[in-house]
């Protein structure tokens, strides 16, 4: 009985071998690709988050500042009702109570004023103090 002994170059060992290569490079490729199709999606998903979100906050901070703005209007409009309608003649009594006069001819509000209600302010030696301005300014301290 003559036994044969298989070979290192057999043929079937050489096809399994060939078919375990050919394998393992099939499924390097198929795990890049299925790797890069994943790294894709979640890429694409998170922009579309972010576009979102940054739609969505843009909308809720202009909302803000569109809210602010017609508040500002509303007293804009207010003042200058207040300023149409104030025709009295004693703002210049109000406002040299209010303001005095310092030696370089800037007036600040009284130290009263400032102590009881922490108003504080100035007029500039530079603006004419006439009675359209004194009216405005008390106007905006009413």
């Amino acid at each position: 009985m003559n036994k044969t002994i298989p070979t290192k170059r057999s043929l079937l060992r050489r096809a399994i071998i060939y078919t375990a290569i050919i394998m393992g490079i099939v499924i390097g490729i198929a795990g890049i690709l299925n790797y890069w199709q994943v790294y894709n999606s979640l890429r694409s998903q998170a922009l579309d988050q972010l576009k979102i979100y940054t739609e969505e906050r843009g909308i809720r901070e202009s909302e803000q500042f569109s809210l602010a703005e017609d508040n500002l209007n509303e007293i804009v409009n207010a003042y200058l009702e207040k300023i149409e309608k104030n025709t009295v003649n004693t703002t210049g009594k109000k406002f040299n109570q209010l303001f005095s006069p310092e030696k370089n001819g800037i007036y600040r509000t009284s130290n009263q004023l400032h102590s009881e209600q922490g108003i504080s302010g100035l007029v500039a030696n530079q603006v004419e103090i006439n009675s359209n301005f004194q009216s405005k300014i008390m106007v905006g301290y009413e």
